[in-house]
């Protein structure tokens, strides 16, 4: 089963003045309304990045690093962290990289 949606009826789910903003910046409103596309964000506690590698093996999949937001990670969307080790233990957060950036900019 696809959690996909059909595009024409998924932006007919959007406020038309957020489509029109997302149009008029260049953004492809189906990154908004695709659950399956939706990527997840970690942030590593401050003083383990080391632990970088424990996360890969545990979630079975490579992080890749924001370049743009320190010690944010993005992981696929299909990732569940809350059993892996390093989340239980405290060592990374699952946060969005928008509340990230927030705080950096204060």
């Amino acid at each position: 089963m696809s959690t996909t949606m059909d595009p024409a009826a998924a932006t007919a789910s959007l406020p038309d003045a957020f489509l029109h903003f997302l149009e008029s910046n260049g953004i492809d409103p189906s990154i908004y309304t695709s659950i399956d596309s939706t990527p997840r964000y970690i942030r590593l506690k401050p003083g383990f990045e080391y632990c970088i590698e424990e996360v890969e093996s545990e979630v079975k999949c490579k992080p890749e690093k924001l370049e743009w937001l320190l010690g944010f990670y993005t992981l696929p969307p299909n990732v569940q962290i809350a059993s892996s080790r390093a989340y239980q233990e405290g060592k990374i957060y699952g946060i969005d990289a928008s509340s990230g950036a927030a705080v950096m900019a204060l």
